[in-house]
């Protein structure tokens, strides 16, 4: 999946982007910056092509979401967590409802599926491991409350600096209103 993975991304003529882990195609927001906007706008008007979106939907608000979502990774760099099937950047919504009140019981976080459930044990939360059962067999794994609650802070911070971006795409892909809106999470 890797060399496919990079093979696809080089006959589309994107180069110097990197999975956030081998065989994944999840790229962090932060691989994204002024100095390669282009790759962006390559990716972007690939993605948009292929959800056959046009200036007009995504004017219209009619467009679908990016694919993707929130990403936790320990400190080694290595995701614990990372967005499934049908996640999207406006999951970060769900996060921050769910870490801003730690549910005491296991409670669906959507992260596409399979999904995760988390619950809040004295200063820990506990994610579960993925599946789409409603009724979670163990915790996975746990994080500190305070750290995801500091880290869903860092992760706006990114997601606003990234919506920018991608506002520039809109622009370049022929959107010439409404782009601010459109690219917001």
């Amino acid at each position: 999946w890797a060399a496919y993975w990079r093979d696809s991304l080089a006959d589309s003529g994107i180069k110097g982007i990197e999975p956030i882990r081998e065989a994944s195609w999840y790229v962090a927001t932060t691989s994204f910056s002024d100095s390669n906007q282009g790759a962006l706008n390559r990716l972007l008007t690939i993605y948009w092509r292929h959800h056959k979106e046009t200036p007009e939907s995504l004017l219209a608000r009619e467009c679908s979401p990016l694919s993707g979502g929130l990403a936790m990774i320990n400190d080694s760099n290595t995701p614990l967590l990372q967005p499934s099937c049908c996640g999207d950047l406006g999951n970060f919504m769900e996060w921050t409802t769910i870490m801003s009140d730690p549910p005491p019981k296991w409670t669906m976080l959507w992260i596409g599926h399979p999904w995760v459930h988390v619950k809040a044990r004295g200063e820990w939360i506990d994610f579960s491991e993925e599946s789409e059962s409603n009724e979670p067999d163990r915790a996975s794994f746990s994080a500190a409350t305070d750290k995801v609650q500091r880290a869903l802070l860092d992760a706006k911070t990114e997601l606003t600096r990234f919506a920018i971006l991608v506002e520039k795409a809109l622009i370049q892909f022929g959107c010439s209103r409404d782009t601010d809106a459109i690219a917001q999470f």
